[in-house]
């Protein structure tokens, strides 16, 4: 049986998030490190550190999973959660909950991901991030 080859639609997604996103998108997550039973703490660490490309959109509810509307509703109301998607063909890494992106030297924790990858390779990387 035949695949698809999905390289088209990567390169489709590169384009359109290079020409409507940003290319200045720090990805970061800390790796190792040690941490305080009492504090809750992390000493040690180190952080992997890339850039991506990506487009940040306001969010709705509409966009939200529905879980995610009522954990984070405050957040939505104040304007502190943004939807970004992200290129998988450059990122250096697949961003997960708990990584944390950095633009305009603002730092925003990601809360949820999600990969399109109808294979084994990912087309995006769809993610909710909030304001730290």
């Amino acid at each position: 049986m035949a695949t698809f080859d999905y390289s088209g639609l990567q390169g489709t997604a590169l384009s359109l998030l290079n020409k409507f996103g940003r290319n200045d998108i720090e990805l970061r997550r800390s790796v190792g490190g040690t941490i305080d039973g009492v504090s809750g703490e992390v000493t040690g660490a180190a952080d992997r550190v890339g850039t991506i490309t990506a487009a940040l959109l306001p969010p709705t509810s509409a966009k939200m999973p529905q879980g995610m509307t009522e954990n984070y509703k405050e957040d939505l109301i104040r304007g502190s959660i943004m939807f970004v998607i992200a290129d998988a063909q450059t990122a250096p890494f697949q961003p997960l909950s708990g990584d944390r992106i950095k633009f305009d030297n603002v730092e925003w924790e990601i809360i949820g991901d999600n990969p399109v990858a109808p294979s084994s390779d990912a087309i995006i990387y769809k993610m909710f991030v909030r304001k730290k």
